[in-house]
């Protein structure tokens, strides 16, 4: 339970972000955001997830491998006829490395969340229109 506790607060502490021709969309749990409102409408959708595939478990990977199940989460969710961006969150204090992740536009949360226990993610973040990003815990 204490690992639990530990490993939400370090999501918290994390500033996500789409990345968008010309702008970078930054977002954090609990935290209403306009700009991702403005996307959603843009695509014609009114949810989105944020999954990376870096480090399962939160146990470091090397670049390569992290590479690789990054590639591997790509190929999976452009199976499913969505059209993911390309994101990252980054740790507000540096103790752990950046993680690039995709934010997925159309993707409903329950997709997100079997998406995100595929590939031995803690968590991964769901939201929709008019609603503040969440946290949707995976294998804690």
């Amino acid at each position: 339970m204490e690992r639990r506790k530990e490993l939400q607060r370090s999501y918290e502490r994390t500033t996500y972000s789409v990345d968008l021709p010309g702008r970078r969309i930054r977002f954090r749990i609990g935290v209403f955001s306009r700009e991702l409102d403005e996307l959603l409408e843009e695509r014609g959708v009114t949810e989105w997830a944020f999954i990376t595939a870096h480090n399962p478990r939160s146990e470091q990977q090397s670049p390569e491998r992290n590479e690789i199940s990054h590639r591997m989460l790509l190929e999976k969710v452009r199976e499913l006829a969505l059209e993911p961006l390309p994101g990252r969150g980054v740790d507000d204090d540096d103790s752990w490395p950046t993680e690039h992740g995709l934010f997925i536009p159309g993707m409903p949360a329950a997709l997100a969340h079997g998406l995100g226990c595929q590939f031995e993610q803690n968590a991964v973040l769901r939201g929709e229109l008019r609603g503040a990003p969440e946290l949707l815990l995976c294998a804690l």
